[in-house]
């Protein structure tokens, strides 16, 4: 239609509709699109018939791009013009999977176990995990010390010193307490299972005591720790549902303990750290009059440092049972050139045969890779501590007299 009103105009303007118009700058695709829409065959032009050109009336057309908005709904450009039919198949649509389940606190705990990073200390973290986790306010995982053959507190929350100082249970020591071989959790909750535990505990710990729960982790037909809990928060589950849980953390965690400590203690030699007879500077004497004609480089460590470091990594660690650790093994990486003594908390004295004091950097080094090998690091990868030397003083050259050779190294 609006065609047909602009060929009348330009036949008024005795113009010949026939010559194609200079598309004007700037004309886009949906420019173009609108032209193909609009094409009209010649021969509708030339069948019009001529009129004086006062008796017509021009009415000005507006612009392509206004024509689309003068046609009528019925006139909408079909689709299939505008645009060329797509070859492509439309991706189908995919519903999104529904969310998986939240793991259950007790499968979280058993994810988190598989995660914690080797070491000696690994006990440590795990009775963290499960004091965080249970909300446990009072409560001890026991670890076998070979040194006395009694299960000690490595790691625990809530008690005082006096009860972890007598928390060390030898094996056999009560009905209960052997009961544990079995690998299930025992649950006590009166007075009658209570009182063979009253040595272990102070009397202000044990009039407290309401119910306790001993947890066995037994690996290679073996009992490598005991989890004693007597204060948690389990309001959320029944006792039995509570121990169940226990059982299930044991089974996981038992082999990672046993990887972790008693593989690495059965290599060291019984020997090495066997406890000491008579004083220090009794001890000292007996090894350096067995020295004979050989010298020794003895040396005044200080682990203090690394301790402490470790302390903050494993939050319930004991530091007793820690200084424990690290004499155990340090006695044993010298065993073989000499012999370690224990001075004070986390402070030892080393002597070692036919070692040159331009050996010592060399000692050190090897000796920190070593500890960290068996602690798994102590959280500061960047800078690690490790032992510093305190004093050296070599035998004889310096020193012949084991009381002086103590007073040097120790003041």
């Amino acid at each position: 239609m609006g065609l047909l009103r602009k060929a009348a105009g330009a036949a008024a303007r005795g113009t010949s509709t026939t010559e194609e118009e200079a598309p004007p700058p700037g004309a886009g695709l949906f420019k173009k699109s609108l032209e193909v829409r609009v094409a009209e065959p010649v021969s509708v032009v030339q069948q019009l018939t001529p009129v004086p050109a006062d008796s017509l009336t021009v009415e000005l057309l507006p612009e392509v791009e206004e024509l689309a908005e003068l046609e009528s709904p019925d006139e909408e450009i079909p689709f299939d013009i505008l645009e060329p039919e797509s070859t492509t198949q439309p991706e189908p649509v995919t519903e999104a999977p529904p969310p998986e389940p939240s793991l259950s606190l007790i499968d979280e705990i058993l994810a988190s176990i598989a995660r914690l990073p080797e070491g000696v200390e690994l006990p440590s973290q795990l009775f963290s995990l499960l004091a965080d986790r249970f909300q446990i306010l009072k409560g001890a995982l026991l670890l076998f010390d070979a040194l006395r053959l009694v299960y000690a507190p490595w790691a625990s929350k809530g008690y005082d010193q006096t009860t972890l100082h007598r928390m060390r249970i030898p094996l056999g020591a009560n009905e209960s307490f052997n009961a544990l071989a079995n690998g299930k959790p025992i649950a006590l909750a009166d007075a009658t299972g209570f009182t063979p535990y009253q040595q272990y505990f102070s009397a202000r710990e044990f009039s407290a005591l309401g119910r306790m729960i001993l947890t066995p982790f037994i690996a290679e037909d073996k009992l490598v720790a005991v989890l004693l809990l007597s204060q948690y928060d389990a309001a959320s589950a029944s006792d039995e549902e509570f121990t169940e849980s226990l059982s299930r953390i044991s089974a996981a965690a038992a082999t990672r303990i046993n990887a972790a400590r008693n593989e690495k203690i059965a290599g060291v030699s019984p020997a090495a750290v066997a406890p000491r007879e008579g004083t220090l500077e009794e001890q000292l004497s007996k090894f350096s009059t067995g020295l004979g004609s050989s010298s020794a480089l003895f040396m005044a460590l200080s682990m203090e440092d690394y301790a402490r470091s470790l302390a903050r990594a494993n939050e319930h660690l004991d530091p007793f049972r820690l200084h424990e650790d690290i004499f155990y093994f340090l006695a044993s990486f010298v065993a073989d050139i000499g012999k370690a003594f224990s001075f004070k908390q986390n402070v030892f004295l080393i002597g070692l045969q036919d070692l040159e004091p331009r050996e010592t950097d060399l000692f050190l080094h090897q000796l920190a890779s070593y500890l960290r090998g068996l602690f798994g690091g102590n959280g500061d990868s960047e800078n690690p501590s490790g032992p510093t030397l305190l004093k050296s003083r070599r035998w004889p050259a310096d020193v012949n007299d084991p009381a002086l050779l103590l007073q040097e190294l120790t003041t």
